[in-house]
């Protein structure tokens, strides 16, 4: 009678990282994903050993590295993913069992399995929001990572669903992964002192919708505005949160035509710590974007107990939950019927929301993404090391 052979434990990894995304002063939407990534995975009590490779030395933020947690500073101005990386992988002595580019981009020429993340297609189904070059260049690579990914991470449903659409790629090999937020910051209860500090701060002076994000036409916030003057509701306010983005000189030219200079109000960017009290004295966090690939401030709003009215488009209804309401994009009467719903809520019904947005963004958790991540990367391992 054959013996059978024994499966031996998964031995500790090399798990290589391109670190570049996260390791940058300004974070914004893929930034973000990749730095508390990265920082989660620090922080697993994992056996393997990581090795990050940056274009320059880690910002003081980034993990302090120690034996299993590694830099590899490879200086290069240009081609750097495509030419460098590769270069040094093919070189080493010490080449990763798996590789992980939490981004769209890796170089076809890695001599190692690959995992990508992507957070979204917006390029390819929503490609007037972007300039021409980037556009190209987004098509392109993102192409050539695909063809060489073993797996692909993606942080909603409907993404997952969304590639295999426009990419010819097995959905078998698409993990979903929810970015988290930083619970330490967005609770429930928030302050009530800090609360009237940014209120004050910002020149709020009434009840308030609130708006969080990049100033560009992709966030419909023409439209937005629109829907808010139907309102015609003086004792509210409308507050826009976030810096000047692009092609948004119009919008300012709408308020005001529209003669909104006192109810909408532009406070431009504002610092982490004043945006979870910011968001627990509104009413309702808005946010009606055309395309969303995920939409971190509905989370964060619904965390301090803030329900929100969104698009019923893209990932934003996975983001919302139930706990708020859902609007057409591109019917102003819809988006007017769902602010409206939001602010006619009696105390009772308004709670409800609450309570339902609390529990649903325990979901969202950095800790779990890393959990999920390193499951997958050792999956690819095992899929190329199959006689262990």
């Amino acid at each position: 009678m054959a013996v059978k052979k024994p499966v031996s434990a998964l031995p500790p990894l090399t798990i290589g990282i391109d670190g570049n995304e996260a390791n940058v002063t300004r974070r914004v939407g893929s930034n973000v994903y990749a730095y508390y990534l990265i920082k989660s995975l620090y922080e697993l009590n994992s056996s393997h050993t990581y090795i990050i490779y940056l274009k320059e030395p880690p910002q003081a933020d980034m993990p302090v590295p120690h034996e299993k947690w590694q830099y590899r500073i490879m200086p290069f101005s240009r081609l750097w993913t495509q030419i460098r990386l590769p270069l040094e992988l093919w070189m080493t002595s010490t080449r990763p069992d798996v590789f992980l580019s939490p981004g769209h981009y890796v170089s076809p020429l890695l001599p190692v399995p690959v995992v990508i993340s992507i957070m979204d297609l917006a390029y390819l189904t929503h490609p007037q929001f972007f300039r021409q070059s980037d556009l190209i260049q987004l098509r392109t690579w993102t192409q050539r990572s695909i063809n060489k990914s073993q797996h692909i991470l993606t942080i909603s449903e409907y993404s997952k669903n969304d590639i295999p659409k426009y990419y010819q790629y097995d959905p078998n090999n698409i993990t979903v992964t929810y970015p988290g937020i930083n619970h330490n910051k967005y609770f429930f209860p928030q302050n009530d002192g800090d609360i009237n500090r940014v209120k004050k701060q910002f020149g709020i002076s009434k009840n308030y919708l609130l708006y969080v994000g990049t100033l560009q036409p992709r966030k419909n916030l023409d439209g937005l505005v629109k829907a808010f003057a139907n309102l015609k509701m003086n004792d509210y306010q409308l507050v826009i949160a976030g810096k000047k983005g692009w092609m948004y000189e119009s919008l300012f030219q709408l308020v005001e035509k529209m003669g909104l200079q006192k109810q909408v109000i532009f406070t431009d960017f504002v610092l982490d710590e004043d945006l979870p009290p910011l968001m627990a004295g509104a009413r309702a966090l808005v946010l009606v974007s055309f395309y969303e690939g995920f939409g971190i401030p509905v989370a964060e709003a619904l965390a301090v107990g803030t329900p929100a009215v969104v698009s019923g488009v893209s990932s934003l209804p996975e983001v919302l939950g139930g706990a708020g309401f859902k609007v057409d994009p591109n019917n102003i009467k819809s988006i007017t019927q769902g602010l409206k719903k939001i602010i006619n809520l009696n105390q009772t019904e308004y709670s409800q929301l609450m309570d339902k947005g609390i529990a649903h963004v325990k979901l969202f958790q950095w800790d779990r993404v890393a959990v999920q991540t390193n499951k997958v990367l050792e999956k690819i391992f095992l899929l190329n090391n199959k006689d262990l």
